[in-house]
Parts: C-alpha cells; sequence; structure tokens
C-alpha cells in the first residue's frame, strides 16, 4: 500500500486511516521545520529544547539538526500587520507572483526597500525560500517520512539561496540527495539567536528515491494551493539581518553566494 498521498499534509502520510473521509488537502496545513529561540513558546514551556528544530504543528522536537529529502523548491511571500495585530497576515503570495490582497508583487511598492531619515528600511513584504522535503534517518522512526517545509526568510534567507545552489549544481533530480539541517548561532545587537546551516548532501538510497518520486507527483500540482504552517520570527531582527537576494551581497558579503570552488559542472 502505498503511503505517500496527496492528502497526507500532517504527520506520517497513510492511506486508510479511518475518520478522515471528508477531510481533503485544502482542510489541512503543512507543517513547517522551525527553529527553537529564545522566545520561542515551546522554549518558555519546556516542551522544546533552545536551538533545537521541531515540527510546527506536532511541535515534536526533531534534535539540534534534521536530515530531509527535498521533494520541490516553490517561493512565496508574506506581509505582516504590525504586531499590536496579533501577528495576523495582511496579503500572502502563495506564489510569489499574485498576493490575495494586493495584487501582482512585482507592481507592489511593500516589496522595496524603504528610506527614514537617512536609515534603510527593510521591505515590509518578505521573500520566502520553501522546500517541501521528506525526513529522513531520524531515531524515532515514526518522524520519518514526515512531509514538512522547511522556510528561509529575513536571516536565513542566504542560507536558503546557498541550499538551493548545492542542490541545481549537483546531478540529477533535486531529490536525488538528502541534507543534514543543523541549527547554529549567530548574534546581532540584541543577542544570539538560531539560523539554519546545511552539509554538502548524500545521495539518496533506491527505495528513498521512488518515495520521492511518488510524492513529487502528488504534490506538484498543489503545491501553490497548500496553506504553510507560517508565524512570525521572534524579535531578535534588526535591519541588517532583514535579508533578500537584492540586499545581501551589500550588508552580509561573505554569505552573499555560494563560493565558487562550490559549483559543479551540472549534468
Amino acid at each position: 500500500m502505498n503511503e505517500i498521498t496527496k492528502g497526507a499534509a500532517v504527520a506520517k502520510a497513510s492511506v486508510g486511516s479511518r475518520g478522515f473521509e471528508e477531510a481533503g488537502e485544502e482542510d489541512l496545513v503543512q507543517p513547517r521545520i522551525k527553529l527553537a529561540q529564545g522566545m520561542s513558546p515551546v522554549v518558555k514551556d519546556g516542551d522544546v529544547e533552545l536551538g533545537n528544530v521541531y515540527n510546527s504543528i506536532t511541535q515534536e522536537a526533531y534534535g539540534s539538526n534534521v536530515i530531509l529529502q527535498p521533494i520541490f523548491f516553490f517561493k512565496s511571500r508574506i506581509k505582516w500587520l504590525p504586531r499590536t495585530d496579533d501577528q495576523d497576515i495582511d496579503c500572502r503570495a502563495t506564489d510569489a507572483k499574485v498576493g490575495d490582497k494586493y495584487g501582482t508583487c512585482l507592481e507592489c511598492d511593500f516589496r522595496l526597500w524603504g528610506e527614514d531619515k537617512g536609515e534603510r528600511l527593510p521591505p515590509p513584504c518578505t521573500e520566502i525560500y520553501n522546500f517541501l522535503a521528506m525526513v529522513r534517518d531520524n531515531p524515532k522512526d515514526h518522524m520519518n517520512r514526515q512531509l514538512v517545509v522547511i522556510s528561509y526568510m529575513k536571516t536565513t534567507f542566504s542560507e536558503g539561496r546557498h541550499l538551493l545552489s548545492k542542490m541545481r549544481y549537483s546531478s540529477g533530480d533535486m531529490f536525488s540527495k538528502k541534507y543534514k539541517i543543523s541549527s547554529r548561532t549567530t548574534k546581532n545587537k540584541l543577542g544570539e539567536f538560531y539560523i539554519y546551516s546545511s552539509d554538502a548532501g548524500i545521495a539518496v538510497n533506491e527505495d528513498e528515491y521512488k518515495e520521492a518520486v511518488e510524492a513529487y507527483k502528488n504534490w506538484f500540482d498543489i503545491r501553490f494551493h497548500m496553506e504553510v504552517d507560517m508565524d512570525r520570527e521572534e524579535d531578535t531582527l534588526t535591519k541588517e539581518d532583514t535579508l533578500t537576494k537584492e540586499d545581501t551581497a551589500e550588508t552580509n558579503p561573505q554569505e552573499s553566494a555560494v563560493k565558487e570552488e562550490d559549483f559543479v559542472e551540472f549534468k
């Protein structure tokens, strides 16, 4: 029986579980990999250790790292309301092209950098790099084969570009490799916090590849209709940490692109 199905959004995908007959993919929220920061409720409540990565829906920790087999990449955009508005989303573009409130993203002023009294201000609308991926090689067996999204924005945006470049310039499909995603510490004027890092990846085995192919077929057509579980990053950011690909080279040159020696010929 094939367990990787279109409606399998939360936790381990399965077929034949009773009671979910009327639940479609439009009724589910796609879980996201999150980093446990100092201000995260899961840390304050003692549910997840500081610096661990965890599942946003089940709130179960994977540990200080998680191994993911990426299925596909997609971009999105979110404009948040002011923090006094309970972190509500003002506008969301699930395809990073057309927002549900302000229309075409390329024509929207909210994607542009601003300036106030000589100080450069980040765009109100955040560009996000997302990867739908399958959890692999976790010591807790029930976590393996979970379909999750890992999102790169603001402080992690540059690492998302690095990871995408590693995948693109490796041979084969995106899901030909699996990658260890770890947390590491960095700091800004407000203190220390956690961001992602990733290794070069290793080849998956035949069964893992076949499962990923099936997941890719089932999810590709609905990728822009998925509602990913999103919330605002904790208050650890300053304007210097809020990066987009247009801005990265200027404010963070050491992480602006994958180093030349990291590129391989694409076949």
